[in-house]
């Protein structure tokens, strides 16, 4: 059974304990070494649902660093497009200018670290003053739309990082299981199940026939899953059950 990965253990364990190793309920091995299985079989559903947690952290946070991005690059082109109307009054174009050197995003904003982007845009909204406030609403970019109402967006966009950083953060403080511990868990369960076929061995081992059919039913799975990675390697997802 030494080549059964962690993604077989899922699937063989509750196979195992909820149905094909149900025969082997009334021998000793079974009941000696099930318990440890069981909490095999507890520790590995938290580790899987633990992956899958940060796996959603991970895309929620790209989707919000794209939205992010994108306030911060409409904001700039905003401002520069209204910086380079020839027409513009020269207060809206020194309010624009200042706006820019002041609080608005830069281009080389994008593309940085999401705690970068963090840092950069409370520091911007350290710098706001109402001063800004009232410049940012005089320019309109659509109607009932304004650069304050963008750039609000774009400080919200900002804080909805913070809050999925502090949230995987945490996920990451609470999460017992790393790599390391993943591979201890797996070598946990096949130890187990080993034990607990050497075990039903030496209990039968005066009913040789007793103990192929029990031995074959109960293991049918896993033996499949055992068979299937020494032929194909450890890539791939495991094989379903046989009926």
């Amino acid at each position: 059974m030494r080549h059964l990965t962690l993604d077989d253990l899922a699937a063989a364990l509750p196979d195992f304990l909820d149905g094909r190793g149900l025969v082997l309920e009334s021998n000793l091995a079974f009941q000696l070494f099930s318990p440890g299985l069981i909490e095999v079989r507890r520790e590995l559903d938290h580790l899987r649902s633990s992956s899958t947690g940060s796996i959603v952290l991970g895309e929620k946070l790209a989707q919000a660093d794209a939205i992010h991005d994108g306030f911060a690059g409409a904001l700039h082109l905003f401002a520069k497009a209204f910086q380079r109307l020839p027409d513009l009054p020269e207060l809206d174009r020194d309010a624009i200018t200042r706006l820019l050197r002041d609080i608005l995003p830069e281009p080389a904003d994008e593309g940085a670290t999401y705690e970068a982007e963090v840092a950069k845009a409370a520091e911007r909204e350290n710098a706001l003053t109402e001063e800004h406030g009232k410049e940012l609403a005089r320019f309109v970019i659509a109607p009932g739309r304004t650069l304050h109402d963008v750039y609000n967006a774009y400080l919200a966009a900002g804080k909805e990082i913070e809050n999925l950083l502090r949230q995987r953060a945490e996920a990451n403080r609470r999460r017992p299981f790393g790599r390391h511990a993943a591979g201890i868990l797996r070598n946990r369960a096949l130890s187990l199940m080993g034990q607990l076929r050497d075990a039903l061995a030496t209990e039968l081992r005066h009913r040789p026939e007793r103990l192929e059919l029990l031995d074959s039913t109960s293991f049918a799975y896993i033996d499949l899953l055992e068979r299937h990675r020494q032929l194909h390697g450890p890539t791939g997802a495991p094989l379903e059950p046989p009926p």
